[in-house]
């Protein structure tokens, strides 16, 4: 088994800014996207352990409590589950980047202890899928690949204005895993 990250909103579930909102704020709000368990189904058939790598600053901002981001995880996890997907951990940052902690992305300490339960894996044959430009930053202070994916803030119409640098780009999570994971 090898670990894969990705990052949360945008590429598990839909992006609340598809919805008016800078976080999603509820259960009713969380909407995995389609073909997410799929893609999902399919890396741990291929040997992925999958970890979740998200900063969730509206904890720390008031705008959802600690409690509320853990019955989201719960219900994800039950969702996922159903269709045999277990991720393997979950990690959630939720401070502000006013804070200054080192496990804020793009820095790098999710990521780093999630590689402790790993020896003698090369960072460069990892992936981090996100759908930001803060996404792409945290896997290239990492030293490892980036997807890019387009079913989140980043759309392809402003790709080439974000300039975001990543080393591949995908429509979404499934597109991530078929065409470049997987080839």
């Amino acid at each position: 088994m090898r670990p894969i990250f990705l990052d949360r909103d945008g590429v598990i579930n839909r992006e609340p800014s598809a919805f008016g909102s800078d976080y999603v704020r509820s259960v009713e709000q969380f909407e995995i996207l389609p073909c997410v368990a799929r893609a999902l189904k399919l890396l741990i058939e291929n040997g992925y352990d999958i970890y979740l790598i998200s900063n969730q600053a509206g904890v720390s901002k008031g705008f959802y409590s600690e409690e509320i981001l853990n019955s989201i995880t719960f219900a994800m996890e039950d969702e996922l589950y159903k269709y045999g997907v277990k991720l393997k951990g979950i990690k959630y940052c939720l401070h502000q980047d006013s804070d200054g902690c080192e496990c804020r992305k793009p820095k790098t300490k999710m990521f780093e202890e999630v590689m402790d339960n790993y020896s003698g894996i090369e960072r460069g044959g990892l992936f981090y899928i996100g759908d930001t430009r803060r996404d792409v930053e945290s896997a290239r202070n990492f030293g490892m690949s980036s997807i890019l994916v387009l079913s989140g803030k980043i759309k392809i119409d402003s790709i080439f204005n974000v300039n975001a640098g990543a080393d591949f780009v995908a429509k979404d999570l499934y597109d991530a895993v078929k065409s470049i994971i997987l080839k």
